[in-house]
C-alpha cells in the first residue's frame, strides 16, 4: 500500500487537475461574494483577503492557504479536509457548525469572533498552533492528535457558555473567561 503522501497526491490528480495538481492564486481579494455550497478542491491561496464572504454548506479541500484573511465572513456547516494553513487569520467571522479534519495550522488566528457556535477540530497529522482573542466561543470539540505531534491552542480575552472538551468531561461553571483547556 502507498504511503499518505503519494495516496493523497492520487487522490488529488484525479479529483482536479490544472497545473501540477494545483490551482494557484495569488493576491486575491475577494469582497461581498456568494461562496455558499461552493467546492474548493487542490487550490493554494496565497495573500488572499477575503471580505464579507458567505461560505455556506462549502467544502475547502486539499487546499493551502498561505498569509490569507477572512473577514466578517459567514462560515456554516463549512467543512475543511486535508488542507494547510500557513498564517491565516480569520476576523469577526460567524461559525457554526464547523467541520476541521487533518488540518495543518501553522498559526491560524480567530480573532473577534463573537459568534463561534459550533466548531468541531478533528485529529490532524500534523502540529497545530492555533490562536483564539477575543472570542465568544459556545461550543468548541478539540480532538486530539497522535503523540508524535505538538498542539498548541492560546486563548486570550475569550468567553466559553457551554463544555468545551471531548468524552463529557465535566467542568465547574458555564461561562468561563481567560480559559486554557488545558488546565481543566
Amino acid at each position: 500500500m502507498p504511503n499518505e503522501t503519494l495516496k493523497r497526491d492520487y487522490i488529488l490528480s484525479t479529483n482536479y487537475s490544472v497545473g501540477n495538481g494545483m490551482l494557484h492564486l495569488k493576491n486575491l481579494e475577494l469582497k461581498d461574494f456568494d461562496l455558499r455550497e461552493k467546492s474548493f478542491i487542490s487550490t493554494e491561496f496565497k495573500n488572499c483577503l477575503f471580505d464579507n464572504c458567505d461560505f455556506t454548506s462549502s467544502i475547502i479541500s486539499s487546499c493551502t492557504l498561505v498569509d490569507c484573511s477572512f473577514k466578517d465572513c459567514n462560515f456554516v456547516w463549512t467543512k475543511f479536509f486535508e488542507s494547510d494553513f500557513f498564517n491565516v487569520k480569520i476576523i469577526n467571522c460567524a461559525i457554526s457548525g464547523v467541520e476541521v479534519s487533518d488540518l495543518v495550522c501553522k498559526t491560524l488566528h480567530f480573532e473577534n469572533c463573537n459568534d463561534i457556535s459550533d466548531l468541531t477540530l478533528h485529529g490532524s497529522f500534523a502540529d497545530r498552533q492555533i490562536f483564539f482573542s477575543n472570542c465568544y466561543i459556545t461550543y468548541l470539540n478539540v480532538e486530539p492528535i497522535a503523540k508524535s505531534y505538538n498542539d498548541f491552542f492560546h486563548f486570550t480575552d475569550c468567553i466559553f457558555t457551554e463544555d468545551t472538551l471531548m468524552n463529557q468531561n465535566e467542568t465547574p461553571g458555564k461561562e468561563y473567561n481567560l480559559i486554557d483547556l488545558r488546565t481543566i
